[in-house]
């Protein structure tokens, strides 16, 4: 935004007169949104699977208070360290689907994409969702299972086909700094507290507009 507003400033030429301020304002909301909302969708998913799957809770916990302690900090160099920790994230990332849908998209040429012709010009709306749920890719797609991410020895096994924050050149530019967020908050958030179901029964269900969030659901926190 800074390098927007040095060019509005001192800009010159046919490029420089589409930076307006409506546009700056745009760029803004796409900002909060997508750098904010979707993190915080991706941690209220966190949370709640892992009180709604009880049985993964354990395992969770026994290997967060090898790794980081009671009060030990939490970085990424700790990632290699934490392949079950690793491994709920992505499976997250992937049967929640935060965004499920891309923005649209415009074919800049005419092809052919799984024996169907594409002209020039033809909107193009990406699934992440259908990606994630291929019963061909992932057995059972409907199924939470953190454990299709680990390999034999026991080690964390990265997915290029779980895409929540797209490929290509057009990938979310924030990909790194959110998967940094989530794996921190999450990791300190068990570490410091034990987290329970509330009062009422839990759930799995979403609400999805441009960002796909659990319903509301209750959790009791201690203090470890």
């Amino acid at each position: 935004m800074d390098m927007y507003q040095y060019e509005q400033k001192f800009g010159k030429g046919e490029m420089h007169a589409g930076f307006k301020d409506r546009q700056l304002r745009a760029l803004g909301i796409e900002i909060i949104s997508a750098g904010v909302e979707t993190t915080s969708a991706h941690l209220s998913w966190c949370l709640h699977l892992y009180t709604y799957y009880s049985e993964h809770q354990a395992a969770l916990e026994k290997e967060i208070s090898k790794v980081f302690g009671a009060r030990g900090a939490v970085t990424q160099a700790h990632k290699p360290q934490t392949p079950f920790l690793n491994a709920f994230i992505q499976e997250v990332f992937r049967i929640t689907s935060v965004a499920p849908m891309l923005l649209k998209r415009s074919a800049d040429h005419s092809g052919k994409l799984m024996g169907y012709d594409i002209p020039a010009g033809t909107t193009i709306i990406p699934n992440f969702h259908a990606v994630h749920m291929d019963p061909t890719i992932w057995p059972e797609p409907e199924k939470f299972d953190p454990y299709r991410h680990i390999d034999k020895e026991g080690k964390f096994v990265h997915s290029h086909k779980i895409i929540p924050f797209s490929i290509g050149p057009r990938s979310c530019p924030g990909e790194q700094l959110a998967r940094v967020e989530v794996y921190i908050y999450f990791a300190k958030l068990l570490q410091k507290y034990k987290i329970l179901p509330g009062d009422q029964p839990p759930h799995i269900d979403g609400i999805t507009s441009v960002v796909h969030f659990p319903k509301p659901y209750e959790f009791r926190i201690k203090q470890r």
